[in-house]
């Protein structure tokens, strides 16, 4: 089991438990910058920025658990506790899901009036407007779009900066190796260079680097006995003290397959900016309950993101949730 501290006590339990099948959640707000792609479904704890001169895509993929209360079997693609800042672009809810927003201000929602998808646009504009949410199901005028949600984000996320911070005090027992297979002293990748993995445990393996170490790892190559897999769960944790950009790198000789057992805990006492910039694909989900996450790369994502802010420009989100305890 995954053995995470929690307020003195020592639990077993996925680390991002709670998320209520969420492939992205928030606690603050979330910013839609460019035409991303999400392929489940997005919750967000503040409000939701619209500012994208593309139009941007949510639950793409028919997955998702939450069902808002009264909602029957439908569960809901867009939950937002907040109000929805219309700056420009728009956003397409695929799937048949729901779209719930708490706070109705500056917005409102129709189908046409001739039961067309539920659209939700800003205030004194009309359906169809440039600046506008688009859902694939007609939820007017029930269940409506403006409720407020009975969805603790505030809770949650105390318990997953909790586990945040228990993974960071988990001793380190994975040894990286340079290209020539020599073990390199304290993971201390000092300059830039491809680095691999050849051996995990049965159990959790945990990683631990420093920021200038993940930037200097040009190639993290899995190979040998050192595959993640539902027995052998990584979880990599870096200590943030300051806004880092991280340069990711490939990974290869691991595929969409082991991303469901690959966690980035990304720790800290302080909210910073995580920038995630490069065009590499990400194999793994980004925990980083404290940081304000934005992706500014064309790169995709293979997991979750937990994140106390996050804005998304490009790239694809595929649905690979961590499925570790």
């Amino acid at each position: 089991s995954l053995a995470i501290f929690i307020l003195g006590a020592l639990n077993a339990q996925n680390p991002i438990a709670g998320n209520q099948g969420f492939q992205i959640i928030t606690e603050g707000n979330f910013t839609s910058a460019g035409s991303h792609h999400i392929h489940g479904p997005l919750a967000v704890g503040g409000n939701l920025v619209i500012n994208t001169s593309a139009t941007s895509e949510v639950n793409m993929d028919n997955v998702g658990t939450y069902v808002f209360p009264g909602d029957g079997t439908t569960t809901t693609g867009l939950l937002v506790a907040g109000s929805v800042t219309w700056t420009a672009g728009n956003m397409n809810v695929l799937s048949n899901k729901y779209i719930h927003i708490g706070n109705s201000a500056g917005s409102t929602s129709g189908d046409n009036g001739n039961n067309s998808n539920t659209q939700v646009y800003p205030s004194g504009t009309s359906y169809s407007n440039a600046k506008r949410i688009t859902g694939s199901i007609d939820q007017t005028p029930n269940p409506a779009v403006f409720q407020s949600s009975s969805f603790d984000f505030a809770s949650l996320f105390d318990d997953y900066r909790n586990n945040s911070f228990g993974l960071s005090n988990c001793t380190g027992n994975v040894q990286l190796l340079n290209s020539s297979g020599a073990a390199i002293s304290g993971n201390n990748v000092s300059s830039a260079q491809p680095v691999k993995i050849n051996s995990l445990i049965n159990g959790i393996n945990h990683l631990k680097l420093t920021t200038t170490s993940l930037n200097n790892i040009t190639e993290l190559k899995f190979e040998g006995s050192g595959i993640p897999s539902a027995s052998k769960i990584l979880v990599i944790t870096v200590n943030l003290t300051a806004n880092f950009t991280w340069n990711n790198s490939n990974m290869p000789g691991i595929s969409n397959g082991q991303a469901p057992y690959i966690l980035w805990n990304f720790f800290g006492s302080n909210t910073v900016n995580l920038t995630i910039n490069t065009a590499s694909l990400i194999y793994g989900t980004i925990f980083a309950p404290s940081m304000n996450l934005i992706k500014t790369g064309t790169g995709d994502i293979d997991g979750n993101i937990i994140a106390k802010t996050a804005s998304l420009g490009l790239g694809e989100i595929h649905f690979y949730p961590f499925a570790a305890d």
